[in-house]
């Protein structure tokens, strides 16, 4: 049985060329997956196969729970920090300057 797929692959997708720094282009090299595909997959224009993702999952391994599952955030590369982290640095410096 083929597991339920995400209806929001479309996002998701583009948020994973974001993060690795990927064109459609460079994606289509990657995956082997047509650049129409990739086209209508981001615009949302259709609903991927099996198949597509399991091959974006072959490629991005670290982001096969990302896309399979609803409310799986974005994981984290190394040396990236999250927005509530980076509020955290801010509130310190802004204390360490208050003191200076």
């Amino acid at each position: 049985m083929r597991p339920k797929i995400n209806m929001d692959i479309a996002k998701k997708i583009k948020k994973i060329r974001g993060s690795e720094n990927l064109t459609q282009k460079s994606l289509v090299e990657l995956t082997n997956i047509p650049l129409g595909t990739i086209k209508r997959l981001e615009g949302n224009d259709n609903k991927p196969s099996f198949e597509v993702i399991q091959t974006l999952c072959t490629a991005f391994p670290q982001y096969t729970l990302y896309l399979m599952h609803e409310e799986m955030p974005l994981p984290r590369t190394e040396g990236q920090i999250t927005p509530d982290e980076q509020e955290l640095i801010n509130q310190g410096l802004n204390q360490e300057q208050k003191k200076a």
